[in-house]
């Protein structure tokens, strides 16, 4: 197995890679047009709930209580423990220089791009792919749709650069020898790997749950194929240390969530704050099709037409439409899923391909709708997205692709005597790739959002202007946090918009679904307006404020009431979407 030895050479290829991913995501998402001070999407679904989060960490430390949201108490994310404390950690640092949420998110964003490819490159580096080959395949692996449909609205998810470090360790222990000097040997492996490899289940425990389930899987499959290497010694070997990695992930985990479990601990479960069911792993499952299908709105208008037809007509087309690997990663997935069937050439050692490919048939069967994960869900069913393992087939593809390209290019050198002759080859390959697998409905509407932001802004100042200092607003309609399914034309986390626009005021929005408060919140919200406004006034609230969008009747009902039972008329944003009602004392 492949070393990556810190040389000046090595620095200069991980840098320059990275530099070549900013450029073209600069030109991929018209950044000069961009503003890092507001979020590069609308403030209603999960974009919204990730805001609260980088705001409540730069403000508070830490994201897990804030005393600015579910007044009259504060909102606390115990219950709802989604632990990327990696991904945390590294908006800490950037938070060191900016206290603007949306500039943190955004450069977080941005910067999960080369981050991904630095991490990718070292990965096709440690299966053995050559550096050329290794730099094409980091870049696509970076730039597949996955990275950009999911975006900041799924920014934990979008920010998948320990993905590839899963996959490596897979490769370490499927190679067939025992490696480094006996005498520093750990089951064949030099001690210095095993560490290298408890660190990584480390980082991977803190990112997203579903990259830290799929690793497990990863190795777990990799322990069971470990089976096949020929010394029988050594394949025992390689599965203790699949079992004891396995172990690290899932310790590694608990230890993220222990905050969680301790608070569960202490306050009793709540059952009502996160709802999974069993079924859900039908919705939300992987489909193959869409590995192979070109993306969205392609560049070309008949790639474009082909994948609308299946869109429309497909059933249970929903999140999965970003599994799209690209026409370079169809070719490494066709490639792994001919190996399984048709068997690798004699008198060839193509022994990474197979177990890529192995790994590459497991992870689709239990992603797939109806497949492996269908029936896990019976028995663990948080986990409900498992078309989120495409980025793992992803990377399993790319590295067969790029194997399959080092190949070709050993041919072309044997038989020409000019090694050089791959490099325009792979140049065409990168150039074709991105171009495949990204599209102009990718760049934001820029100025579309910065009216939106503008408006909100000038809107929200003017009610933190006429509140007291801490002052209570209470929202309506009422919504349950998190995970609510929103109303009318307002997604569920469109009542964030106060907290990400002011500074002191609390917010009743917020309050954990099933603890005390939300209930308070959701009882008081059913009750005839003018008893209501009597029990929001004595519980110490300064203001009423309406979300038009939640409303069929855009709110008309709603804001006639209030207007008429306050005697007062309220203002209103610019685009007549919110209305905010002062409480007099």
């Amino acid at each position: 197995m492949l070393g990556v030895k810190i040389t000046w050479k090595t620095i200069g290829i991980f840098s320059g890679s990275a530099l070549v991913c900013v450029f073209l995501l600069v030109w991929i998402l018209q950044l000069w047009r961009m503003d890092l001070s507001i979020p590069m999407g609308p403030l209603d679904k999960d974009l919204s709930f990730h805001s609260m989060v980088v705001k409540g960490l730069v403000e508070n430390g830490w994201p897990l209580r804030n005393p600015l949201l579910g007044a009259p108490g504060a909102s606390e994310l115990y219950d709802f423990p989604e632990a990327s404390n990696l991904d945390l950690a590294l908006m800490k640092l950037i938070a060191l220089g900016s206290r603007d949420y949306a500039t943190v998110l955004n450069v977080f964003y941005l910067a999960t791009f080369p981050l991904t490819v630095m991490t990718s490159l070292y990965a096709f580096r440690q299966l053995g792919i050559s550096y050329p080959s290794a730099v094409v395949g980091s870049l696509l692996y970076t730039f597949l749709p996955y990275h950009f449909l999911r975006g900041e609205l799924h920014l934990t998810l979008a920010s998948y650069y320990v993905v590839p470090f899963a996959v490596m360790i897979a490769g370490w222990l499927l190679h067939p020898k025992a490696e480094g000097d006996s005498k520093a040997n750990l089951h064949g492996w030099p001690v210095s790997k095993m560490i290298a490899s408890i660190v990584i289940c480390l980082l991977i425990a803190s990112s997203s749950v579903y990259y830290v389930f799929f690793c497990a899987f990863v190795i777990f499959i990799a322990g069971l194929l470990a089976l096949r290497l020929e010394d029988r010694r050594l394949a025992r070997a390689r599965m203790v240390l699949a079992a004891c990695l396995l172990q690290v992930l899932v310790c590694g985990y608990l230890l993220n969530v222990s905050p969680s479990l301790l608070y569960i601990a202490q306050h009793g479960r709540n059952l009502m704050a996160v709802e999974r069911y069993p079924n859900e792993a039908q919705i939300w499952g992987l489909k193959i099709a869409t590995l192979l299908l070109p993306i969205p709105h392609h560049r070309l208008p008949l790639f474009a037409a082909i994948r609308h037809s299946y869109d429309n007509a497909a059933p249970l087309t929903n999140e999965n439409v970003d599994a799209s690997l690209g026409l370079v990663g169809a070719f490494g997935f066709l490639l792994l899923l001919a190996i399984l069937i048709f068997g690798i050439p004699r008198g060839r050692d193509y022994a990474l391909l197979r177990n890529l490919a192995s790994l590459s048939i497991a992870s689709a069967l239990l992603g797939t709708i109806g497949g492996l994960g269908s029936l896990v869900s019976h028995v663990f069913p948080l986990i409900r997205s498992y078309n989120r393992i495409s980025i793992y087939i992803g990377f399993l593809s790319l590295a067969a692709a790029m194997i399959a390209l080092d190949g070709v290019g050993a041919w072309a050198a044997r038989r020409s005597g000019r090694p050089w002759l791959v490099y325009p080859v792979l140049f065409a390959v990168l150039l074709v790739g991105v171009w495949d697998e990204t599209s102009p409905s990718y760049v934001p509407d820029y100025a579309a959002l910065h009216v939106e932001y503008a408006s909100d802004a000038g809107f929200f100042r003017r009610i933190e202007e006429s509140s007291p200092a801490r002052g209570m607003i209470f929202e309506l309609p009422y919504l349950r946090f998190p995970e609510g399914h929103g109303y009318v034309h307002m997604g569920p986390y469109g009542l964030l918009r106060g907290y990400l626009h002011s500074r002191t005021l609390r917010w009743s929005f917020g309050a954990m679904s099933g603890r005390a408060v939300d209930t308070w919140q959701g009882d008081v919200a059913k009750k005839p307006v003018a008893e209501f406004v009597n029990v929001v006034r004595a519980a110490g609230f300064s203001g009423i404020y309406v979300d038009r969008y939640g409303y069929a009747d855009g709110g008309k009902k709603e804001v006639a009431s209030l207007s008429e039972l306050l005697r007062s008329t309220p203002f209103d944003s610019p685009d007549g979407r919110l209305v905010f009602f002062p409480l007099s004392k």
